[in-house]
Parts: structure tokens; C-alpha cells; sequence
């Protein structure tokens, strides 16, 4: 019995310390086609999604193609960003690279760092502002 209550109290408290947008939280216009990975995705409406603040899923509305992203943690002390996805645009093609929640705190696709670099030696960053639910 004292197991059992102990369970269930150690599960309330789980409950009660999820985030506020652990379900829908984002939805974002993205204009142009993009890669998350090797993956390519539509311009279109998506909704981010996310049950732990590492793994993110972007769903597009309209094909209901998705994507679950396993991210780390960024963090930008200075400078304030707005809820947004950023993408890297190299050669022409844009990659997700951050999703950002909160004006200091966002997350980083795997491939950031790699993109990082190549957009600081062509300023080919592009910021597409999300609106929160």
C-alpha cells in the first residue's frame, strides 16, 4: 500500500512539473522548401510539438508529413530571439538549424553546427517567426 501511494504521488508530481506546451505550442508559416536532415519538407503551415524539450516534431497541416527532431539545448544570453524557427540557407537550399521558445532559451538540429559555420562565412540565416499557442 505504501509503495502504491508513493507511486502515485511521485506521478502527480511528474505531471504537474510537464511544461505548459508540452502538446501544440508553435504553429509557423515556413515560405519555402526545407531539409531537416537528408529529409525534405514542403513550404507550408506547420504545428511544433514537443513532450520533453528535447525531441520536437514540425507536422505540415496540409500534407500531415512530420518529422521528430532529437535537439540540444541553445542558449543566447545577448541577444532576444522571438518564437521561431531559423534555418541556414546554403546554396540555396534552406536546413532547419534552431527552433527557438523563448527570448534566451531555444534548441539545435544535429546538423547546426555543421551549417553554423557555413552560414558565419555567407550571413545565409533566415528567421521565420512562430506564433504561440
Amino acid at each position: 500500500m505504501r509503495l502504491k501511494m508513493c507511486c502515485l504521488f511521485v506521478g502527480l508530481l511528474l505531471g504537474l512539473a510537464t511544461p505548459a506546451f508540452s502538446q501544440e505550442f508553435m504553429k509557423v508559416r515556413v515560405p519555402f522548401d526545407f531539409k531537416v536532415g537528408s529529409q525534405a519538407y514542403p513550404a507550408g503551415n506547420y504545428v511544433v510539438t514537443t513532450q520533453n524539450l528535447i525531441t520536437y516534431r514540425l507536422a505540415c497541416a496540409e500534407t500531415k508529413k512530420s518529422v521528430a527532431i532529437v535537439t540540444e539545448q541553445v542558449e543566447s544570453p545577448i541577444q532576444a530571439h522571438s518564437s521561431s524557427l531559423v534555418f541556414a540557407n546554403v546554396g540555396g537550399q534552406y536546413h532547419l538549424m534552431e527552433i527557438w521558445y523563448d527570448q534566451h532559451l531555444g534548441h539545435a538540429a544535429p546538423e547546426a553546427s555543421s551549417l553554423r559555420k557555413q552560414v558565419i562565412a555567407s550571413n545565409a540565416k533566415v528567421e521565420v517567426l512562430a506564433s504561440l499557442r
